[in-house]
């Protein structure tokens, strides 16, 4: 009976909110290409997260993955491994996207603990990186 409320979806109630950035190599006004953080929407979006159990963290360290959270997001198309998320002001590393066998549903993300956050000036404001998205 209890793993049935997992998979309604009412029961992520997205009460939180998280923006997500695409990591690219783009070129800023004609000069050299560099690595870039480029959010994928104007403001943050609605979400729920949850830190993952210690039996999920012991599978994920399975397959050498380092996960610590997920989030469950509105149906999202264009998020993909290794790009960023910024929640409330700690950078993660997405490491899986579950799209829930492509039903256009709820987007799972799975993170981990970003080691390294971008400095202020890899980061570019959603009008300046809107053209490379």
């Amino acid at each position: 009976m209890r793993a049935q409320r997992y998979n309604r979806p009412e029961y992520y109630i997205k009460d939180k909110k998280a923006q997500i950035y695409k990591f690219m190599n783009v070129s800023v006004d004609g000069g050299m290409p560099r690595d870039q953080y480029i959010p994928i929407a104007a403001s943050p979006l609605w979400c729920y997260t949850s830190q993952l159990s210690q039996d999920r963290i012991y599978q994920a360290l399975g397959v050498g993955k380092n996960e610590t959270r997920y989030f469950v997001f509105n149906h999202l198309k264009n998020v993909e491994v290794n790009d960023a998320l910024l929640y409330r002001g700690d950078w993660y590393n997405i490491t899986r996207v579950d799209t829930q066998d492509d039903y256009n549903t709820d987007t799972f993300i799975y993170v981990e603990n970003m080691d390294n956050p971008p400095s202020e000036e890899d980061i570019l404001t959603y009008e300046d990186g809107a053209q490379y998205l």
